[in-house]
């Protein structure tokens, strides 16, 4: 691909941090806007709260402090209070039926006064409705009297918050009836705005006061954004660019033609221009206004853009770059690659140094992307450290553990950090203009650093690029944790089959002596002492199970060294079958091994190896069938393959061990005791029969006995 080979930063001069992003394209626009919500009604509840105050006290001036001339009446100013209150309470996290009812409450009551003031005006009509009920005596002495367009008002304003309450579908009714609260204050606003002989011809085109008309709008904005990412707003307040395209536009659509009609009508008012420029320079300005924030908006998700393409491009490369720490466990394999891709994409010069024993670094990775300069460079780099302070650079990072960056190269900064003149004229050579220097950190310890250098006049590094390295560092610190740790497992268990082979052969010759003895005593009190001569039959059949166990464990051992010998031969199958089962007939007692089936056929094996494996699987036949009396050995050929099986009708193995029944020291649980073992009869068989380049399987159901087969090559000479 085409972007692995371009540097992560784009534009790095520019300073495009990825925490840097637009807050309305915000990923928490929706808290940001349910936060604004409640502080528009914040804010109507404190103006409304100033003018009930004022009238309760009768302080004209604290009545008058907000938006005055004319005030807000009292009733207009309760109704605000509840509405407000509604507002905020549906900004509580948790809901439930007491808050909702809560809500119910307070919205409630200006819905109320909204109606009885309807029916108020309703029934100054000449309606025969309303003199059939006398509401026009009974309504007309409530003192809560307002204007139509209040009382509309706030009859949608009460709508819309119960509307907002019950939420979901419902929500889309409920913005729909605040988007209604709006265009009743159109009028209003444009009263105020411009001047109602400019709007409408006549001295009062409402009778809203200014403070009732400003806490509205702020009610009106406060209801859309109280559920935003529910109902017919959510176009509004996406997350992506989509949302944050929109959101602009609609702000620039209220906003924009309002003010710059403002502006020109003052200025018509003014006598600048005469009616028909005042028409022309509404278009033109318009026109001028809607193209420069085109202009802005598209520069806006430019810069989105790129820094997406930039985020994406450093998931690619820490992905990358992740992929090659795993590839290996060989940690100076795979940091080599990491230097390589970090070079150019990231820097210039990329190197590593790990901390040796004696308290040295060693570079272990020195990339650039000139190649004859590498050479130079790991030659100034063996007596650089010598050369160098502590109070900043490597060794400073080394002593600390904590990232430096310096963006900008100066000749007193290397100066401070290379005491020798040849050094400091090598660097200066090779032109660093930025320089960025990370610790490698196991286990709490600083075990290396990382170091980036930049040689481009036009690229030096930022605290983005800093992340993005620290990133790198941990990833590759990990890589080389795994990698000790898997060297430190492979060296145990080095040490614990040399153990086993080394203990298994001391005890060898211990054991052969003991059953040596064991045998003479054995033979001088056959006859004698039928007690005696019982319990040193007894012995010599441990000595020869622990006999077995060692040289068990002896092949274990031999096998994870990879020292087990063989001595391969033509072997003749069906007299080798006859003469293992006729050598094992008189030890088995109890039980009667058949052969069925003949082959005539002949393997490349090792005579002792494969009469092991045989031998181990008549016995586990044997020990795992008590109740039995007959173990079936089956040879067949096949055009390929000779087929040797060991088929028991014994207590048989469930599903859960088949699985694991070849692995290393794995037993199969049973109560019957006879049946202990170390689990590695059948490990060695199988790795026995895999140096034969054959396969061993079983094949077993609970209680219904078992079938061994072991499947070896025919000899070339027969195929």
């Amino acid at each position: 691909m085409e972007t692995t080979r371009k540097r992560i930063s784009f534009f790095p001069n520019r300073n495009l941090e990825l925490w840097k992003i637009h807050p309305l394209l915000s990923a928490d626009i929706i808290n940001i806007l349910k936060r604004f919500s409640s502080a528009l009604a914040f804010i109507t509840f404190i103006i409304a709260n100033t003018t009930l105050a004022g009238a309760i006290s009768g302080l004209s001036n604290i009545k008058m402090l907000f938006l005055p001339n004319p005030p807000m009446g009292v009733v207009t100013a309760i109704d605000l209070v509840f509405i407000s209150i509604s507002i905020l309470l549906l900004h509580v996290k948790k809901t439930n039926r007491l808050l909702s009812h809560t809500i119910l409450f307070f919205t409630s009551v200006p819905f109320f006064i909204s109606v009885f003031n309807l029916f108020s005006i309703i029934t100054t009509l000449p309606t025969p409705v309303s003199f059939l009920f006398h509401l026009d005596k009974t309504l007309t002495s409530f003192p809560i009297h307002s204007p139509l367009n209040l009382t509309l008002l706030m009859f949608f304003s009460t709508m819309s918050l119960f509307f907002l309450n019950i939420g979901g579908k419902y929500s889309k009714i409920g913005q729909i009836s605040a988007i209604g609260v709006g265009l009743i204050l159109l009028p209003s606003n444009l009263n105020y705005l411009y001047g109602s002989e400019f709007v409408f011809n006549r001295g009062t085109a409402s009778q809203i006061a200014i403070s009732t008309t400003f806490c509205l709008n702020l009610i009106v904005v406060a209801l859309l954004l109280t559920k935003p990412n529910e109902g017919i707003i959510t176009p509004l307040t996406n997350s992506d660019a989509s949302g944050f395209t929109a959101r602009r536009f609609l702000a620039a659509v209220y906003l924009m033609p309002i003010s710059l009609g403002w502006i020109i009508l003052e200025g018509y008012k003014l006598g600048w221009y005469d009616s028909n420029e005042r028409f022309y320079l509404l278009v033109s300005g318009t026109i001028i206004m809607f193209s420069l924030l085109t202009f802005w908006i598209a520069r806006s998700l430019q810069e989105i853009d790129i820094k997406r393409k930039y985020t994406e491009d450093i998931i690619f490369f820490l992905s990358e770059a992740s992929q090659l720490l795993a590839s290996s466990l060989d940690y100076k394999i795979t940091l080599k690659k990491v230097g390589e891709l970090s070079v150019p994409r990231m820097a210039d010069w990329c190197t590593v140094e790990i901390l040796k024993p004696n308290g040295k670094l060693q570079q272990i990775v020195f990339a650039h992307s000139n190649k004859k300069l590498v050479a130079a460079a790991k030659k100034f780099g063996r007596n650089y450290y010598s050369n160098i302070g502590d109070e900043q650079g490597p060794l400073h990072v080394l002593k600390t553990g904590e990232s430096e960056i310096y963006p900008f190269i100066t000749n007193s900064f290397l100066k401070k950090l290379i005491k020798n003149k040849r050094g400091l004229q090598f660097v200066k050579k090779i032109h660093m203009t930025s320089l960025m220097i990370i610790p490698l950190i196991v286990e709490k310890k600083t075990i290396g650093i990382i170091q980036f250098v930049s040689t481009n006049d036009t690229h030096h590094f930022s605290q983005a690029e800093l992340s993005i390295a620290e990133e790198l560092a941990a990833r590759a610190s990990l890589a080389i944790e795994h990698s000790m740790l898997y060297d430190n497992a492979q060296e145990a268990i080095i040490k614990r089959d040399e153990f086993i082979s080394t203990a298994s052969h001391e005890l060898k010759t211990p054991l052969t002596s003991l059953k040596v003895y064991t045998e003479v005593l054995e033979q001088q009190f056959a006859g004698k002492d039928k007690k005696t001569s019982l319990y040193l039959s007894r012995m010599n059949t441990q000595i020869n199970n622990l006999t077995h166990l060692i040289k068990d464990l002896l092949d274990v051992s031999r096998i994870q060294l990879g020292k087990i010998a063989f001595n391969f031969e033509e072997v003749a199958i069906d007299p080798f079958i006859k003469m293992i089962v006729t050598d094992m007939d008189p030890i088995f007692t109890g039980h009667a091994i058949e052969i069925h089936g003949q082959t005539h056929a002949t393997v490349m094996a090792d005579k002792e190896r494969l009469g092991q494996v045989i031998m181990n699987l008549l016995t586990n036949a044997v020990k795992y069938s008590p109740d039995a009396k007959k173990i079936i050995v089956h040879i067949s050929k096949t055009k390929k393959h000779v087929f040797i099986s060991v088929e028991d009708m014994g207590m048989g193995i469930d599903k859960k061990n088949l699985a694991r029944i070849f692995d290393r020291f794995y037993q199969i649980k049973d109560n019957n005791s006879q049946n202990s073992g170390l689990g590695m009869g059948l490990y060695i068989s199988k790795e026995i029969i895999h140096k034969h380049n054959g396969t061993i399987t079983v094949k077993s159901k609970k209680g219904k006995g078992s079938t061994f087969t072991v499947a070896l090559p025919l000899h070339q000479n027969q195929k």
